[in-house]
């Protein structure tokens, strides 16, 4: 795309963020704080290449993590 200026990056990410609805990553996040939401987690999985993990649905992952769509 060639952005480069590292402020319209952010502003970008943050639009993103918006339209998929997910919270800002906590990079330091500590063990403590509550799991992030599985929509969230699913993106992150899905974000990897491969066969196997682009063919995962959004339910699978759920019934597969043994989660529930709207836990924390």
């Amino acid at each position: 795309m060639g952005i480069t200026n590292f402020e319209d990056i952010k502003c970008l990410t943050a639009a993103i963020r918006k339209l998929l609805d997910t919270k800002p990553i906590g990079y330091f996040r500590n063990k403590s704080f509550p799991p992030r939401e599985p929509w969230a987690l699913f993106l992150e999985a899905h974000s990897r290449t491969g066969e196997k993990i682009q063919k995962l649905t959004y339910p699978e992952y759920l019934k597969m993590n043994g989660l529930k769509h709207g836990d924390p």
